[in-house]
């Protein structure tokens, strides 16, 4: 399989939470990765009324993806005119900070759609974290 690294920056909270997305899915985080973006370009116009994440604690990400599949998320990215790294932000940002984008199983398929009525949340703030979560991000930051 032909593969390519891909590196870009993205908030610290949002790393770990794909980190957990591939754990509990038993994959790396470049697989949990590939699946999103693999499921997320059949509909990636719900990203575009959605806003890129706030700029917070930036790290950045090395991931080993199927040239394919950044073939085809770049597809996705020139037609909504966003860089692939925006792409890839806002997909994180509203699946698993804001809630506003969600994968939901459908005739043995998964797809995506956007949930408008969620409050906007502060992660950079870190508030909506219990102590717990807070202290685990700390140390792991």
């Amino acid at each position: 399989m032909n593969t390519r690294v891909l590196s870009f920056r993205l908030p610290a909270v949002m790393l770990e939470a794909l980190t957990i997305i591939a754990f509990d899915a038993e994959i790396s985080v470049s697989g949990a990765l590939d699946w999103l973006l693999q499921h997320s370009v059949r509909h990636c116009d719900l990203l575009h009324d959605l806003e890129d994440c706030p700029e917070c604690d930036s790290v950045k990400l090395d991931a080993r993806l199927p040239a394919s599949t950044l073939y085809f998320v770049s597809l996705a990215a020139n037609g909504l005119r966003i860089s692939r790294s925006v792409y890839i932000r806002k997909l994180l940002y509203h699946l698993c900070i804001t809630g506003r984008l969600q994968f939901v199983e459908s005739d043995g398929r998964f797809t995506d759609r956007t949930r408008r009525s969620l409050p906007k949340i502060d992660y950079c703030s870190r508030e909506y974290l219990s102590d717990e979560d807070l202290s685990r991000f700390q140390s792991a930051g």
